[in-house]
C-alpha cells in the first residue's frame, strides 16, 4: 500500500479534506455571489470548525482504544 493509499484509508484525512473542501466552497461562493456577507460566511465556516476537530479527535480515540484492545484492523 503507498502512502496516499494509507492516507486516503484513514477516516480522519477523509473528514479534514471534506472540511477544508466544503468552507472552501462556502467562502467562495459567498465572496462571488455575495462579497458584503463574505463576514458572515467566514464566521459560520468558523462556528463549523469545531465540530470537524472533535469529529476528527472522536476517531482518533476511537483507533487508540481499537488498537490498544488488539482489534485493529480485525474488522
Amino acid at each position: 500500500m503507498t502512502v496516499w493509499q494509507a492516507l486516503w484509508r484513514s477516516r480522519k484525512v477523509r473528514v479534514a479534506l471534506c472540511d477544508a473542501f466544503f468552507s472552501s466552497l462556502t467562502v467562495l461562493v459567498t465572496v462571488l455571489l455575495s462579497p458584503e456577507n463574505a463576514d458572515t460566511a467566514l464566521i459560520v465556516v468558523g462556528i463549523w470548525q469545531p465540530v470537524a476537530v472533535v469529529i476528527i479527535g472522536g476517531i482518533a480515540y476511537e483507533d487508540g482504544q481499537e488498537k490498544a484492545a488488539g482489534t485493529k484492523g480485525m474488522e
